[in-house]
């Protein structure tokens, strides 16, 4: 249809360029611009020619291009509906909404991905948060152990208290005490306490009173192991050779009491001065010695980890323990336990080892300051041996001459 209506245009333009030719030619006589005007004619018939020709070539161009189409994918112009320019268009606006379809699938499926992982940090964040208000059971154990030992520390300073209350008494020479008498009963006692619990061979041998023969643990009251040798004393036997030794190894035996004039005499009253700082040097080096042996004595009921520690160590297990054997535990589990390296390097959350961390920290802190407070009676014991030397550096008093007083003779102005 469109080509036929372009071929009657291209007739129609060439009829009337010859019409024109035909009315308006000039006389034959005359030329135009030098040319000939027949000749002009002819040329313009030719280009009509052409251009009829052009026409035909573009019509036949497409109906070959249709041609083409119908015979490789079935179009009809007539069956379509349209033209070539009408099926193009058409297969553009499908290509173009198939785009917009994609978009749009695209954005839905970005959206779905966006709500999963918004829900899946949401999830996260709610199980961090639950996960910071949970105590793992190593955390539990740490802080159950801790308050043991330290139950177990403050019960440790009153048997101390209860042993020095004892032994005190013995420094002094109180009534009822060995040395209250004189001081051959303090060496009587001493002598009498060896060969009833530490008798040896030798004891044996030199015909001593050995009452019950040869002691299962003889000379024990002259072994550091006795105080030292042990974390925790097992029975009341191992606790009373610990005491035997502190007692050997600072004041096996008292001075005698000072009585009667010995004591209100100008002598006695320079003499009881001396005693009273003997007695308190006594007390000082006896608290030492008492307050390692109240730290080895048993104080703190095991909790049932602390029992399985043992066992992990090859250590007998027992229902209770020193304060000394239940920090050891402690100390010992972070550094050798594997079921604690363990169960620490398994768990995801991180705050297990923040307070794991914090725990030991607190720990070290608080065996600071129990060395501290050794630390005070060591610096005191050096205090006391410096006020000693100073004593000894002091001239005496017996080798300065006496003062002499001058007198006016009663005449004097």
């Amino acid at each position: 249809m469109a080509h036929e209506f372009r071929k009657s245009v291209l007739l129609t333009a060439g009829a009337g360029v010859l019409l024109g030719a035909t009315i308006l030619q000039p006389p034959k006589a005359h030329a135009l611009f030098g040319t000939d005007i027949a000749a002009l004619i002819a040329a313009v018939n030719a280009v009509a020619s052409k251009v009829v020709s052009v026409g035909t070539d573009v019509t036949n161009m497409q109906n070959a291009i249709e041609g083409k189409l119908a015979s490789e994918f079935g179009y009809s112009g007539a069956q379509g509906g349209g033209d070539l320019r009408t099926t193009l268009q058409n297969g553009f606006n499908q290509n173009a909404n198939y785009a917009k379809a994609a978009v749009g699938a695209n954005e839905q499926v970005a959206d779905a991905v966006l709500a999963d992982k918004a829900t899946e940090n949401l999830q996260n964040h709610q199980i961090q948060i639950q996960n910071n208000h949970v105590l793992t059971p190593q955390a539990c154990n740490a802080l159950t152990n801790g308050q043991a030992i330290v139950v177990g520390a403050h019960q440790t300073s009153g048997i101390a208290n209860s042993i020095e209350s004892v032994t005190d008494p013995v420094t002094i020479a109180a009534p009822g005490d060995p040395s209250y008498n004189s001081i051959s009963e303090g060496v009587a006692s001493i002598n009498a306490l060896h060969d009833l619990r530490y008798c040896s061979a030798q004891d044996m041998a030199a015909g001593l009173p050995c009452k019950d023969g040869l002691s299962p643990d003889p000379d024990a009251d002259q072994e550091a192991a006795s105080l030292l040798g042990v974390e925790t004393y097992p029975n009341q036997t191992s606790a009373t050779a610990a005491n035997d030794y502190s007692q050997t190894l600072i004041e096996p035996y008292a001075p005698a009491a000072l009585r009667g004039p010995a004591l209100t005499s100008l002598k006695g009253q320079f003499a009881v001065v001396k005693r009273r700082q003997y007695n308190a040097q006594m007390s000082l080096a006896r608290r030492v010695a008492t307050d390692i042996q109240a730290t080895r004595t048993p104080s703190v009921d095991l909790t049932a980890s602390q029992q399985a520690e043992q066992t992990a160590l090859g250590i007998p297990q027992t229902q209770t323990a020193s304060w000394l054997g239940a920090l050891t535990l402690a100390v010992d589990r972070r550094e050798s336990s594997t079921s604690w390296h363990a169960a620490l390097e398994s768990d995801p959350n991180a705050k297990t080892v923040l307070i794991s961390v914090a725990d030991e920290l607190a720990q070290s802190n608080y065996i600071a300051l129990h060395r501290l407070k050794s630390q005070q009676q060591t610096n005191l014991l050096l205090a006391s041996i410096l006020a000693d030397k100073a004593k000894v550096l002091l001239p005496s008093s017996a080798t300065l001459p006496t003062p002499q007083i001058a007198s006016n003779g009663g005449g004097g102005s």
